[in-house]
């Protein structure tokens, strides 16, 4: 095992290195199967686009002064035809191929078919509304880097480009294991008994991070019941996720689990308030582990603090940093251990949320991120949340 506890910083590069050490191999997918997904290699424009000249706009293409005379339609999805002679015009439809020689495109507006049955209006400057072949993309231009999400605009891009198949990472799976005899999973707790926070939420922000949940499981308190279900599940999931019993006490057992299982501790407890509990670890065959604490608050912010950056690492997308707060900050600072605080941002400035304790999550469900509050006043920085967040 290593030193007993970590700082903040020091067990978020632990939980990217661990992540890093689990990257999967790259994989090809359709295009249209890839979406939120990293790239595994840049992707490189194969062809020009456009792939020739088209028109920005219906109307005519033109050569030459009017009054032109009117050749046949420009065909949708055909080639460009011959090239087009001074004082001639042909319709066209935007994206339609211009032919040669064509000056400008006539808007349908601005011009008219006369009784003579020739185009007039008043001459277009060269070039307009004409797109120009290789305008947006010469073969070779870069399309998307190592790493980069396929995005929705980023997909159709490549499709325009032409690409089908894109070398991608896996999403990394994870197993979740919710411990704790006291847990239920539906309706009211009663005295002693808490709900489940954890199976119907994780999912959804791991799924933030380009992960997904391959296993939820609740697993009681009983001797060995941990240890057996981590032998099971031992090399089916990239990272497996414990919630509860990562505290010292006589009823917490992830640590002995993991132990006892082949597994190995490399960050057992973490300067930081809440979520002090904290482990990383990994299994028997390598397998990256994350126990939580059981608190509500401290878990989520150990999620956001150290589960992110592992299953982004995993997924072979950027980690991300905390960016630092210029803004006012009245939360004082704690003298050894780093303060997490969820916020909100009213009016320019920020609100350190009155509901900071570790079993609270109504400060957390209205935040806009978590305040990193430095040991011993040494600074102040900010921590995106991992999923989405609406307040409209």
């Amino acid at each position: 095992m290593s030193r007993s506890s970590h700082s903040w910083d020091a067990a978020r590069e632990v939980a990217a290195a661990l992540g890093e050490a689990c990257l999967g191999e790259p994989i090809e997918l359709p295009l249209a199967e890839s979406a939120g997904l990293r790239l595994a290699a840049e992707v490189l424009a194969p062809a020009p686009a456009p792939a020739v000249d088209v028109s920005a706009m219906d109307g005519w293409v033109v050569a030459g002064d009017p009054p032109w005379r009117l050749g046949p339609a420009v065909p949708m999805g055909a080639a460009p035809g011959p090239v087009l002679t001074d004082g001639h015009a042909r319709p066209v439809s935007t994206g339609g191929a211009v032919p040669s020689g064509a000056d400008a495109v006539l808007r349908s507006e601005d011009g008219r078919v006369g009784d003579d049955g020739l185009l007039h209006g008043v001459r277009p400057n060269a070039g307009r509304d004409l797109r120009r072949r290789g305008e947006e993309l010469a073969v070779g231009d870069r399309l998307a880097r190592l790493g980069d999400a396929l995005t929705p605009a980023r997909i159709a891009l490549l499709a325009v480009a032409g690409i089908d198949m894109v070398p991608v990472r896996p999403r990394p799976s994870c197993a979740v294991l919710v411990t704790g005899d006291e847990v239920i999973g539906a309706g009211l707790p009663g005295a002693g008994r808490v709900r489940d926070a954890y199976t119907p939420s994780v999912p959804a922000l791991v799924a933030s991070l380009g992960g997904r949940v391959l296993v939820a499981d609740r697993v009681g308190d009983g001797a060995g019941a941990l240890e057996r279900r981590l032998r099971e599940l031992d090399g089916e999931a990239d990272v497996v996720v414990t919630t509860g019993g990562t505290a010292r006490g006589a009823g917490d057992r992830v640590r002995d689990a993991v132990e006892a299982s082949g597994g190995r501790l490399h960050v057992s407890g973490i300067d930081l308030r809440p979520g002090h509990p904290t482990l990383l670890a990994t299994t028997g065959s390598g397998t990256p582990l994350v126990g939580l604490p059981g608190n509500p608050l401290a878990a989520f912010v150990a999620m956001a603090s150290f589960l992110a950056p592992l299953v982004r690492a995993a997924a072979g997308a950027p980690v991300g940093a905390a960016r630092p707060v210029v803004e006012a900050v009245d939360v004082a600072s704690h003298p050894r251990d780093t303060l997490l605080v969820p916020f909100r941002r009213v009016d320019g400035r920020i609100e350190a949320t009155r509901w900071r304790g570790a079993a609270m999550l109504r400060g957390l469900a209205d935040a806009d991120g978590l305040l990193v509050v430095g040991p011993a006043g040494t600074g102040v920085r900010e921590l995106a949340l991992p999923w989405a967040h609406d307040r409209a």
